[in-house]
Formats: structure tokens, C-alpha cells, sequence
């Protein structure tokens, strides 16, 4: 089970990387609270969460965007040896983006030309990077789910479930590597005053 399900998941992140690559853009997407004009730096208005973003290509439902980075959409190649160097690219090529780093570390996310970011900073778009760049917590949860006698039928659910929507057979495009982005930010780097 687990080795087809990194199969289909570092698939995905093939994908991820590829389209981006492809597209010359300097980020990856994740779900992430939206970017805002700078007119708007006093947060008079909540800047929405954007649930819906990414490859509409192979998505499973309407994405909304695909002009909107966020680090954070990094760790899932950061999480896996293999594709770890690809994710880290991808991190630093946007942390390179302008007002991406300052006083509480990364930016939340920027919009894809460089000219907005978002000035919210949420606890998941930060944790879940940094869980990753230390390994992740499979380890962990196989742990926990073996002492409560609940990780065989863990690995049956979870391989019906792939098998039943990926099938057993060879995935398309699995023999391609990752991509690290292709350029950074066209606009000015600009830093906070700290």
C-alpha cells in the first residue's frame, strides 16, 4: 500500500511542479488566505481563503485560480527525500518575491506577478513547511495507529480506496522528474522595515 501510494502522490507532485514549470511561473498553489492591495494594509478588510486553487487539468473540482503562490505550497515536495531538493528550490524561489520575508518569517502568499501579498500570517501555512523540512510525522502516526490497533485497517481503507480511483497499473507520467521553477519575480525585491 504504501509504496503505490507515494506513486500517486509524488505523481502529483510531478504535476504540481511541471505545470508550473511549463507556465514560467515562480510559485506552487495551496490553499491559502488571499492576497490584498496595499491600500488595504490596515486589514479594513479580511482578505478572503482561497480553497480552490491549482490545476484544473487534473483537478476533482472548479478551481478558482492559479494565479496565487503561497510557500507553503512547497512542502508536499519538501516532504519526500526524492523530491525534497525540488520543494526547497521552489520555497526559496519564493521567499525571493517581493515583502515575502519579514519580521515573523515567511509571507502567507503573493500573487503571481509580485505586485500583492497577503498580510495575514496563519499557523498552517507555517507548521506544515516546517513539519516537512524535519521528515514529516508518518512515523509518528504509524505509531500511534498500530498501538490502537487500528493501523491494518488503516492501510485496507486506504489502499481500496487508491486502488478503486488509480488502479493498479502504471501511472502516466511517473517517469518524469520534478521541475524547480524556472525564473523568479519580474517585480523589485522589496523588503519590511523591521
Amino acid at each position: 500500500m504504501q509504496i503505490f501510494y507515494l506513486q500517486v502522490y509524488l505523481n502529483g507532485e510531478r504535476a504540481r511542479s511541471h505545470f508550473s514549470y511549463q507556465k514560467k511561473y515562480a510559485g506552487l498553489f495551496a490553499a491559502v488566505t488571499n492576497v490584498t492591495e496595499s491600500s488595504n494594509a490596515a486589514l479594513n478588510t479580511l482578505p478572503a481563503y482561497v480553497s480552490a486553487a491549482g490545476i484544473q487539468e487534473i483537478a476533482s473540482q472548479p478551481v478558482q485560480t492559479n494565479s496565487l503562490f503561497t510557500p507553503y505550497g512547497a512542502f508536499p515536495l519538501i516532504l519526500h527525500p526524492t523530491s525534497r531538493p525540488y520543494g526547497l528550490a521552489w520555497y526559496a524561489n519564493m521567499l525571493q518575491g517581493p515583502l515575502m520575508q519579514g519580521p515573523q518569517g515567511s509571507t502567507e502568499s503573493i500573487w503571481f506577478d509580485g505586485s500583492m501579498i497577503c498580510p495575514v500570517q496563519t499557523w498552517d501555512s507555517k507548521i506544515t513547511t516546517v513539519l516537512a523540512m524535519n521528515g514529516g510525522i508518518l512515523d509518528l502516526t504509524r505509531k500511534y495507529l498500530q498501538e490502537k490497533g487500528k493501523y491494518n485497517a488503516f492501510v485496507a481503507r486506504v489502499t481500496k480506496e487508491w486502488t478503486e480511483t488509480f488502479g493498479t497499473g502504471a501511472l502516466q507520467g511517473e517517469n518524469l522528474d520534478f521541475k524547480g521553477p524556472p525564473n523568479g519575480f519580474s517585480t523589485a525585491w522589496k523588503s519590511f522595515p523591521c
